[in-house]
């Protein structure tokens, strides 16, 4: 049995427009419907968007892709950016959360809607469905990965010669947020006459 739930979650981040960093207040709502019967993956699912939105969107400054060199320089010193096709308005930012969420939460749960209002944006709200296309986030891009990653540059940001040491875990692994069992996989046992 699916079951349609609703999350609004609260954010705040930065946002580099006309020359300027602007602070700003989000809230997101959510309409979902779940896709499976495991509650544990379905808890997981809302945990991976809490921390997308709260460790990975949190504190984050949006550019345009049109300012990649000024979004390396705020990352040069230490601030972390969200590089986005097109201005880093409510509108295009509700898209990229949309397309972002649902693929980090791997079809456990379906965002049926997403809401986005914020507080430069004076409260208007956009809405993203899941019948609406997704613009300029239709094309291939980190917002369509299931990873926790929201700017590939700054994965590729490393001076000199830097071996990595550690694991190479799927980071929701890492996390402790890997899901309970294959969403593909149905349990069935099947007996033939053999």
């Amino acid at each position: 049995m699916n079951v349609r739930i609703e999350k609004t979650f609260d954010f705040l981040a930065s946002i580099y427009l006309d020359g300027s960093v602007f602070n700003n207040r989000f809230s997101v709502q959510c309409k979902m419907i779940t896709n499976t019967m495991d509650h544990a993956d379905q808890n997981i699912a809302l945990d991976r968007m809490r921390h997308m939105l709260y460790n990975e969107f949190s504190n984050v400054l949006f550019v345009s892709d049109e300012k990649v060199s000024t979004a390396n320089k705020f990352n040069a010193l230490g601030q972390k950016t969200c590089v986005i096709p097109g201005p880093p308005v409510d509108q295009l930012l509700g898209i990229m959360l949309f397309a972002k969420l649902n693929a980090v939460i791997q079809e456990r749960l379906y965002i049926t809607e997403l809401r986005i209002s914020s507080e430069l944006g004076d409260g208007l709200v956009y809405c993203q469905s899941s019948e609406e296309d997704l613009g300029p986030f239709e094309f291939t891009g980190w917002w369509h990965n299931s990873d926790t990653n929201i700017n590939p540059a700054q994965t590729n940001n490393k001076k000199g010669n830097v071996v990595e040491l550690g694991s190479k875990l799927d980071p929701w692994q890492q996390l402790g947020l890997e899901w309970t069992k294959d969403l593909n996989s149905d349990g069935v046992i099947e007996f033939t006459d053999e």
